[in-house]
């Protein structure tokens, strides 16, 4: 059987619910408790989706207050001290990393927060010191949300974000000089620890993302892989989970070499096979001899209905190289960067909307294609002639189709890259016909939340 899995879903509910509900929260209108109680009940109510859409492998420990990485600096205890010393509560303490803390005398600037990749998403960078240390929290998170599906009967895959990732990821605070990755034998025991918690709790399998890998990544960080992954992947099976080590946002064809000496012994590798689907064959002649391959077949970051046919052909492909117990059938990432559900969608065009797939509807697409590869594309025809019909219409709609655009693009010359004048020419005619000041300021379409702005 191939399973179906979900590498992270969307936490802020059909309604935004999350977003309201920490804004009433920020604003003095919802205790602490309250907001508690709202994200619990949003996580019950997405592992619920996801376990009704016949998904196999559902992840837990992908949500987040505020940001997934912000949760692992919590975690891991890498708090810097201007956030720490105030006796602040957990949570109060999480959000003035996140956005600042400006209330009972107190006045701390947020994190710096950079886009995660090359998504809208943006995460807050891990802020490093010269002497730091790292502590796994009482009760790590992680831990908790995975006891918490299986109290209520879903038995989740936890999500992780890697040790060179995280440190790759960060940087020195203001006024140090430490190169994050050098911190790495200081963290290392600190993912052992969470690893091992997470088997006693009766975690089987850990995602374990490592997203840096389709980066160019500098040597220093390259071999980090190797002394991080021969300690975690020797936990597996004994006192560790067994570890699936994720990639999304890119291809790894040119970190393949660390794949191979690094990364081998992890029970699982997942690539993104949307935007890269030539990679394909280089990661199975890469892959370890028993390991599996987890083929991110249905698109995590956008709006559009996956297209099956093309989805089922790629997993068959593998499947004939690996045979079905060694493939997975994905996400290509999170769903984090999707709509919630097209439930919500009342007043979609009915052409537009039914080429559209969210993340409740993106779920039910895994579950599919690991139904058509495993019982044969006969056991799921109404779902796949559906598919079909959709991706037809989308192909050859009007509103896809428009003559006059590609006139205009058989027109273009290559005459047309070329600028009429040079640089000096350029400056001299923008500096008289506009007269900027020194340093001018411009916003892209993002204003200050401010009173004034927001009517």
């Amino acid at each position: 059987m191939v399973q179906s899995s979900v590498l992270g879903f969307p936490r802020m509910g059909k309604l935004r619910d999350l977003k309201k509900a920490t804004e009433a929260y920020w604003g003095d209108k919802l205790s602490q408790d309250e907001l508690r109680a709202e994200g619990k009940r949003l996580r019950l109510e997405h592992w619920k989706i996801q376990k009704d859409a016949g998904v196999d492998v559902i992840p837990s420990n992908d949500f987040a207050y505020y940001d997934q990485v912000l949760d692992h600096i919590q975690m891991f205890n890498a708090i810097p001290e201007r956030y720490s010393k105030h006796g602040l509560n957990t949570l109060d303490e999480y959000f003035a990393m996140g956005r600042g803390h400006q209330k009972d005398g107190i006045d701390v600037p947020s994190l710096e927060m950079v886009k995660w990749f090359d998504s809208n998403y943006h995460y807050v960078k891990p802020t490093l010191q010269d002497n730091q240390t790292f502590k796994l929290a009482d009760q790590p998170k992680a831990v908790r949300h995975f006891k918490e599906a299986k109290d209520a009967g879903i038995t989740t895959r936890p999500v992780v974000l890697g040790p060179v990732s995280f440190l790759h990821l960060g940087k020195a605070d203001r006024g140090q000089s430490v190169d994050p990755i050098t911190l790495l034998d200081k963290l290392l025991p600190v993912y052992e620890e969470l690893l091992k918690q997470l088997k006693s709790a009766g975690a089987e399998t850990v995602q374990i993302d490592e997203p840096v890998l389709v980066f160019d990544l500098p040597a220093k960080t390259r071999n980090a892989f190797k002394p991080a992954y021969e300690k975690l992947a020797a936990l597996q099976g004994s006192s560790g989970p067994q570890l699936v080590l994720a990639t999304y946002f890119g291809d790894v064809v040119h970190n393949l070499d660390v794949i191979k000496s690094s990364l081998q012994d992890t029970y699982a590798f997942h690539v993104d096979l949307v935007r890269h689907p030539e990679q394909l064959d280089k990661v199975i002649e890469t892959l370890g001899p028993k390991q599996i391959l987890s083929a991110g077949v249905v698109d995590g970051r956008n709006i559009w209905k996956n297209n099956m046919k093309n989805s089922v052909e790629i997993v068959e492909t593998a499947i004939q190289k690996l045979g079905k117990e060694r493939v997975i059938v994905g996400t290509s990432s999170s769903l984090l960067h999707t709509p919630h559900t097209l439930e919500s969608e009342k007043n979609l065009d009915a052409e537009v909307k039914d080429w559209f797939a969210f993340a409740c509807e993106k779920a039910k697409e895994v579950a599919v294609i690991a139904k058509a590869v495993t019982e044969g594309p006969a056991s799921v025809k109404a779902e796949l002639d559906a598919n079909a019909k959709s991706m037809q219409s989308r192909a050859t709609s009007k509103r896809t189709n428009n003559p006059e655009v590609k006139k205009r693009q058989e027109a273009v010359s290559k005459a047309m890259y070329e600028r009429k004048s040079g640089f000096p020419t350029r400056y001299a005619a923008q500096k008289t016909h506009l007269s900027l000041p020194m340093f001018p300021t411009t916003t892209i379409g993002s204003f200050p939340q401010t009173k004034d702005i927001r009517i």
